[in-house]
């Protein structure tokens, strides 16, 4: 049977074009979080106010705008650091995890839909091979992406679309590993106000042991992720 020409399969894209596509896409949103940070700083004083008069919408609308600004690359701890100043330390810690976890997922299934699935071999086998690591341990990875310092978690976020781990694992796991810097970012943002008061110390100093806790603890972690695999996972 002669195939004909509507039959023939859709061409796929080079591993050039895979690569200049998930690039652009990184170099767009950064930029856009980069016009975002400047225009928030210009305006800080009147988008307070307006924030201020949302009365019981506030804590939603600030998590919603907060994983859209984790989307477009602003670090995921000045999001927290700023739901912490608007809120306080228990609002604000828990509109951070939701904005965070929620801008986490969103960035993944934007970077699945772009590179996925021509992205895990578009950069070639190193990296093929370390997205099949990660795909063999799920949830270990996606909390190790989130506690481990110099791990940028916007573009983290992003190239774990690349991988099949499931979009609720992602969101779990980053829910999970990052909350102890959500608390430490909120608290704070929340201290700022008044860095003279006891509370605001203590909590200087718990944020300061908790950044501590997350250089050291993913090290140890990490280590044993390194171990030499077990019969089982050969």
């Amino acid at each position: 049977m002669i195939e004909s020409p509507g039959d023939a399969l859709p061409e796929q894209p080079t591993a050039w074009a895979v690569r200049a596509r998930v690039i652009g896409l990184v170099v767009v949103l950064s930029l856009i979080g980069l016009l975002l940070v400047v225009a928030v700083a210009l305006e800080a004083e009147s988008l307070a106010d307006s924030a201020s008069e949302l009365g019981a919408l506030k804590a939603p609308v600030l998590a919603a705008v907060g994983a859209l600004l984790v989307v477009v690359m602003v670090p995921a701890g000045l999001v927290a650091g700023a739901a912490g100043y608007a809120l306080g330390t228990v609002a604000g810690t828990v509109v951070a995890v939701v904005a965070t976890t929620a801008g986490a997922v969103l960035a993944a299934a934007i970077g699945r839909a772009v590179g996925s699935p021509a992205a895990r071999s578009a950069f070639g086998q190193r990296v093929e091979r370390t997205l099949s690591w990660f795909e063999a341990r799920p949830e270990r990875t996606v909390v190790l992406a989130r506690v481990l310092p110099g791990m940028p978690f916007n573009v983290t976020s992003t190239v774990l679309g690349f991988t099949r781990i499931r979009l609720a694992t992602i969101g779990a796991g980053t829910a999970l590993g990052y909350l102890p810097r959500s608390f430490a970012y909120a608290a704070l943002g929340g201290s700022l106000r008044d860095l003279g008061r006891p509370e605001a110390k203590v909590t200087i100093a718990a944020s300061v042991a908790i950044a501590l806790l997350a250089i050291v603890l993913p090290r140890r972690l990490l280590g044993r992720a390194a171990a030499p695999p077990a019969r089982d996972d050969l």
